[in-house]
């Protein structure tokens, strides 16, 4: 096992944040606003086995039907979300997402899937609702809360993916007990690669369920992030190709 590597793979977390969070997402915004916080979970909700550009496609259409029915003349004008209108907007969905347009028919059913989980929510801010649930020591019991039982088509990695990046960007790993780690680990291509190629994990058909229990083993033992590590393995997957040009002179 390659420690200076896992240290440096480390570093590149922070690189992630510095692209993917901390430009995009709006903290306090997300607290005071529930239709911010849906746009947040909903955001990582369609990325899932599927090229990038789909999923953007499938995003963006979505949010041109919920924004017509959740908000005014602009995105602070918030309108109740009515159960009512669940059909409606169904309706509209499958006019522009499915088989034949964007996506497939099961992100309809997402959608609409999140929207009844939302709806019942005290506040309806999903954000705030997984940080109260987080603090209170309890995310395992969220994790699959999350899971499809509840919401159609939300999975163990997309579920990770939305818990890792809250809990790092609401600074929140205080609350997250050794046992609950793993539950930040979305394991995919990129960060199944690196963990193999750094000798985290010695067999890279290794379950999702071992590769996250390595990692965080891992992590823990060389006292580092476990999830700059996860995000910093994807970041290095995914700009591969930019991080080599960045340091040709280097090589």
């Amino acid at each position: 096992m390659n420690e200076t590597i896992i240290r440096k793979i480390v570093t590149y977390g922070d690189k992630f944040i510095e692209r993917h969070l901390t430009p995009v997402f709006d903290t306090d915004l997300m607290l005071r606003n529930w239709w911010q916080g849906l746009q947040y979970f909903l955001h990582y909700s369609f990325y899932q086995g599927r090229r990038d550009v789909t999923s953007m496609k499938v995003e963006e259409r979505a949010m041109d039907v919920l924004k017509r029915y959740i908000t005014g003349k602009n995105e602070n004008e918030l309108i109740q979300l009515k159960k009512d209108n669940f059909a409606k907007i169904r309706k509209e969905l499958k006019q522009v997402i499915g088989k034949g347009k964007i996506g497939r028919g099961r992100d309809v059913n997402m959608v609409i899937s999140i929207l009844n989980f939302v709806s019942k929510l005290k506040d309806k801010n999903i954000v705030k609702y997984s940080i109260s649930k987080i603090k209170k020591g309890v995310l395992k019991n969220h994790f699959y809360e999350l899971q499809p039982k509840k919401i159609i088509s939300i999975g163990p990695k997309i579920t990770s993916l939305y818990l890792r990046d809250l809990v790092c960007m609401y600074s929140l790993e205080k609350f997250i007990s050794k046992e609950d780690l793993i539950f930040l680990q979305p394991i995919d291509t990129w960060v199944r690669k690196v963990a193999f190629k750094v000798g985290i994990i010695d067999d890279i058909k290794s379950s999702d369920e071992e590769v996250r229990r390595k990692i965080v083993e891992t992590c823990r033992n060389l006292d580092i992030s476990t999830i700059k590590f996860n995000q910093g393995a994807w970041y290095i997957g995914y700009y591969s190709f930019d991080i080599i040009l960045e340091n040709l002179d280097k090589i």
